[in-house]
C-alpha cells in the first residue's frame, strides 16, 4: 500500500480523484504491509505469530507411563500388594509383615522381592516422566522468551518506522502497540496454562510415588 493510499485510508488526506468518504483506520496488518516495504524496515522481519504451548498432557495413565518406559507386567504387581496391605491395616506392623511373608510362602507364583522390584521399576518410570514434564516446561518457557524477544524487536522496528515516516498516524501506532500487547499476553497465558498442567501432573505422580514407596517400610 502506497503512503498516499495509507494516509487516505487513515482519513488524514483527501483523494484528489474522488470525493472524500470516511473510512476505517488502517488495520495493523495493513500497517505491517506498508512498513515492511518501507526503507526503514528493509531487511527486517515482522513476526507476530505465537506457538502452541498446550502440548503438555495431563492425567496420563500410569499404565501408559509404565508401558512407555518398558516396565514388564508381573503376576503380582506392586499395586496388588498395596491393596493387600490396605486390607491388613488393622494389624500391627509385625503381624502385617508376618501375614505377607505367609502369603509369599504359600504361593510360588510371586515373591515379595518381585513386588519390591516392580515398585522400584515403576518409581523410576514415574520419575522419568516427571523429568520429561520438567523438560517440556523448560522448552515452552524457552520458546516464550524467544518469541517475546522477536515480538519486542518487530514491534520496535514498526514503532520506530511509524514515528519516523508517518508521525501523524498516532492512532496506527496505538493499534500496533495493542496488537503487540495482546500477542505477548496470549503467549504468557498459554505458558501459564502449560506450567499449571505440569505442576498438577507432578503432584498426582508424586502422590503415587509416595504410595509405592510405602511398600518397603511395610514389608521390610
Amino acid at each position: 500500500m502506497a503512503l498516499k493510499d495509507l494516509l487516505i485510508k487513515a482519513g488524514l488526506v483527501v483523494d484528489d480523484e474522488q470525493d472524500h468518504q470516511s473510512t476505517n483506520p488502517p488495520s495493523p496488518k495493513e500497517m505491517l504491509e506498508f512498513e515492511m516495504h518501507s526503507p526503514a524496515a528493509e531487511g527486517a522481519s515482522v513476526t507476530l505469530e505465537t506457538a502452541d504451548t498446550s502440548e503438555i498432557a495431563e492425567n496420563t495413565s500410569f499404565e501408559t507411563i509404565y508401558a512407555s518406559s518398558g516396565v514388564p507386567a508381573i503376576t503380582f504387581p506392586a499395586e496388588r500388594l498395596l491393596k493387600v496391605l490396605d486390607g491388613l491395616r488393622a494389624m500391627d506392623a509385625t503381624n502385617r509383615r508376618a501375614a505377607v511373608v505367609a502369603m509369599d510362602a504359600a504361593d510360588d507364583a510371586w515373591s515379595v522381592d518381585d513386588v519390591l522390584a516392580d515398585a522400584s521399576r515403576k518409581i523410576a518410570a514415574l520419575q522419568a516422566h516427571v523429568n520429561q514434564l520438567n523438560a517440556a516446561v523448560s522448552d515452552v518457557q524457552e520458546r516464550e522468551r524467544a518469541q517475546k524477544a522477536a515480538l519486542d524487536k518487530d514491534y520496535e522496528v514498526l514503532r520506530a518506522s511509524i514515528a519516523e515516516q508517518i508521525a501523524q498516524l498516532q492512532e496506527a501506532q496505538q493499534l500496533a502497540a495493542t496488537e503487540h500487547a495482546q500477542a505477548v499476553s496470549a503467549l504468557e497465558a498459554k505458558t501459564m496454562a502449560a506450567v499449571g498442567a505440569a505442576q498438577r501432573e507432578q503432584l498426582r505422580i508424586q502422590s503415587e510415588i509416595e504410595r509405592l514407596n510405602g511398600i518397603g517400610p511395610q514389608v521390610g
